[in-house]
């Protein structure tokens, strides 16, 4: 449902950040994440990422919307040195905690994006960096490029990768796909009743209301190239990092893909840091 009153955001963050404190807790504990597996050494970034990532060893890297840090720590263990920034701060404490356990060094800050300048120092990082089911949260894409573009030294890159707008247009019923979802954005949030988190531990949560906002790809390249970033690389992948719908099939490397359709479910963009002359 459209909400049709319109409310501050901080009425938003606050239900979308206690919806997160609580699902940290159950999240530590899943299969999903499998935390000690972590721990024993598997990384937990995506080949998509891995691959227009490259070498990161020596790079200061800050990872916006970071949960409870496993790809954060995985960036570390690669060579990169990381902050990790989340509005959680029951995601930032486990965050900190894992860290310790894993034996790598990590910075963790609990902070809305949008006043990541409040807390880190600006022009400060080679690559800011947010993945997978991020954007969905934020309100404003100017103000979170803009963000994320501040705490880059000359040259340096911003790289996201995200579920499609096209995903999110999609719905499931009696065994087969629609278009129902808008494409183009709304500053009015969806209002969402989340019952069970993405993990399939069967917990229903307390904390079910949660805020949403959808972004079309225009507003992604518009609020990049607007906020003093060069759009490098821009791809769309006819699959996604989880399986959002049942008739989905899992495919080399983990994604998921929905067979015989050639739809984009993914993106990801590479961008730069102009200097200014």
């Amino acid at each position: 449902m459209k909400l049709n009153e319109p409310l501050l955001n901080e009425t938003y963050f606050r239900a979308n950040r206690e919806n997160w404190n609580e699902r940290v807790e159950r999240h530590v504990g899943t299969k999903y994440y499998d935390v000690q597996r972590f721990l024993s050494g598997r990384c937990t970034l995506g080949a998509v990422e891995l691959k227009a990532l490259g070498d990161v060893a020596g790079m200061r890297i800050l990872h916006l919307q970071c949960h409870f840090g496993l790809d954060t720590l995985s960036l570390s263990r690669m060579g990169g040195i990381v902050t990790g920034v989340d509005f959680s701060d029951t995601a930032i404490q486990k965050a900190r905690e894992i860290a310790e356990r894993a034996g790598l060094s990590a910075e963790f800050h609990c902070a809305n994006v949008y006043s990541v300048c409040d807390v880190l120092d600006c022009g400060s990082f080679d690559l800011v960096f947010a993945s997978y089911g991020v954007f969905c949260w934020i309100p404003d894409l100017f103000r979170w490029f803009s963000a994320a573009s501040a705490m880059l030294k000359p040259h340096g890159r911003v790289f996201i990768v995200d579920g499609h707008p096209m995903l999110d247009m999609l719905s499931y019923d009696a065994d087969s796909l629609s278009f129902n979802g808008r494409y183009f954005h709304e500053k009015t949030p969806e209002l969402c009743t989340v019952e069970e988190s993405y993990t399939g531990d069967g917990g229903r949560l307390v904390n079910s209301t949660t805020y949403q906002w959808s972004h079309h790809m225009g507003e992604y390249a518009t609020a990049a190239g607007s906020t003093g970033l060069t759009i490098r690389i821009l791809e769309e992948f006819p699959y996604c990092y989880f399986r959002k719908y049942p008739c989905m099939v899992q495919r080399t490397g983990g994604y998921w893909e929905i067979p015989d359709r050639d739809w984009p479910l993914m993106f990801s963009m590479d961008c730069s840091k102009t200097p200014v002359v």
